[in-house]
């Protein structure tokens, strides 16, 4: 049910067209937004940060979804993704 559930929602945005930018060039893990921690089975901890170059948001039926853009080839940017581990 879940699948099929988002599977909807992912449909719904997309016909929607309704996403606006809501945030540009947002740093993360690196003096900006709290970094992305992932936990494996272990209790080891990585921290991933890096930037964003572009967040757009979108309500559709009450709920809010976030799209995230990335407007330049990997090679291009000049903020690397970072990892480190606790």
């Amino acid at each position: 049910r879940k699948v099929k559930a988002t599977a909807r929602a992912i449909v719904q945005q997309v016909q929607s067209g309704g996403f606006v930018p809501e945030q540009t060039e947002v740093s993360f893990g690196i003096g900006g937004l709290p970094a992305l921690t992932l936990e494996l089975p272990t209790g080891e901890k990585f921290y991933i940060g890096g930037r964003i170059d572009r967040i757009d948001g979108c309500t559709i039926a009450g709920q809010d979804y976030y799209r995230i853009s990335t407007t330049r080839p990997a090679a291009a940017t000049s903020a690397t993704p970072s990892f480190t581990t606790a």
